[in-house]
């Protein structure tokens, strides 16, 4: 939702700009300001996944039963962790 008021919000100061409405053109530049910060608190406030989300332990459970070692499983999976945050998976360390 709030990448399409973003998107919406940029579209109107530009037709405001154009039409020479200042008054317009800020009025939807604070509103995409304020949903431009929605997004970045949402996504900072989302909590990494859980290593006891029964869906990771199935899946592991499952990948060691088809032969996976699940020690070596389970340390990918908490290294993991750290990466992956807000949906978003970050670049691994060099």
């Amino acid at each position: 939702m709030a990448i399409a008021v973003v998107v919406i919000g940029i579209a109107g100061m530009i037709v405001t700009s154009i039409a020479d409405s200042t008054g317009g053109a800020t009025t939807f530049g604070i509103i995409t300001a304020i949903a431009g910060l929605c997004l970045l608190v949402a996504t900072a406030a989302s909590a990494p996944p859980s290593l006891s989300d029964p869906e990771v332990q199935a899946l592991i459970a499952e990948l060691a039963a088809a032969g996976a070692d699940e020690q070596k499983l389970w340390a990918l999976a908490e290294k993991c962790r750290g990466r992956v945050h807000g949906g978003r998976t970050q670049a691994p360390a060099r």
